[in-house]
């Protein structure tokens, strides 16, 4: 099988108190992006040792790593896949650290294929093991393209009118640590303060049945946090502003920045200016179906 790991973005992301699991409450509305990894899976009858390799990208591969805690888990919850062993084999385009839920989605595509082939777990048993392996996994797990998470990401509820937009997604050259993002939260006390007008918008948006201006409700709790302690990004949210795009904002924890275009071609006009300066850009757009797991015939 050779499947496509979608990355994410997030219209909307609230941070909540600490539950006593370690875990934040969140309430952030993702969308999946046209822009993902590759992943190869084999399978092959007889119990042999699983095989995880990704041959572009420095990530974790061994048997703690989050692959083969996936892979555990679902051998510990489903015995029957002990008749089977597992090569998996990435092509990562999406780097760590970007906000972009990467190796979120890599699981919960994986855990995806494995239900495509064999059609013996329910949507409830894929929730419970995806909400053991990180708050973003479940929503990847699911066919749904757009939705409000909340809990501490298992709380899924799909919405039916996902925007469609042109972006430009631009990677600074460094990652962000999504756990030192929730420690400097937890410090900055004066940021935990509902925003009572940030509620009200996002009930008005979710009435509407997702038929509102999502960029009128675009906000995110770690922004100013980690431009704080990169103020580079900063500097290049007001230059992806100055280049056309309208609004400019940071997905998850960061790093990367995604700037909304007028157009496709303006978008591919704004990727370039960034990709003679030297950073990783790129065009995609904001996926509005539900597609199947399997590898379209895109232009990744």
């Amino acid at each position: 099988m050779v499947i496509k790991s979608w990355a994410k973005i997030n219209w909307f992301l609230q941070i909540g108190p600490l539950r006593e699991d370690g875990y934040h409450e969140i309430k952030t509305i993702m969308q999946k992006i046209s822009y993902g990894d590759q992943i190869e899976i084999t399978f092959s009858s007889g119990r042999e040792r699983d095989l995880i390799t990704c041959h572009n990208y420095p990530i974790p591969t061994n048997q703690d790593s989050l692959f083969g805690k996936c892979l555990q888990e679902m051998r510990q919850n489903y015995p029957w896949l002990n008749g089977y062993s597992l090569w998996i084999n990435l092509e990562k385009r999406v780097p760590p650290g970007s906000g972009l839920g990467g190796g979120s989605s890599n699981i919960g595509s994986i855990l995806r294929a494995i239900n495509s082939l064999f059609k013996k777990i329910n949507q409830e048993g894929i929730l419970k093991v995806a909400s053991r392996l990180g708050s973003d996994v479940p929503f990847f797990s699911l066919d749904y393209p757009f939705g409000l998470v909340g809990g501490k990401g298992e709380k899924i509820t799909p919405l039916f009118y996902p925007p469609r937009e042109e972006l430009v997604i631009v990677h600074p050259p460094f990652s962000v640590d999504t756990r030192w993002a929730y420690q400097a939260w937890d410090e900055r006390k004066k940021e935990k303060e509902v925003n009572f007008k940030r509620e009200e918008q996002l009930e008005i948006y979710l009435k509407s049945g997702g038929r509102g201006d999502i960029k009128s409700l675009i906000h995110n709790d770690f922004e100013n946090l980690v431009f704080g302690r990169y103020p580079v990004l900063a500097d290049l949210k007001k230059e992806l502003e100055r280049s056309g795009c309208e609004p400019v904002f940071m997905s998850g924890s960061g790093s990367s920045l995604v700037g909304i275009a007028s157009d496709q071609e303006k978008a591919w006009g704004i990727v370039e200016h960034f990709r003679r300066r030297g950073l990783r850009a790129r065009f995609c757009f904001t996926i509005n179906s539900s597609l199947p797991p399997f590898l379209e015939k895109e232009g990744f």
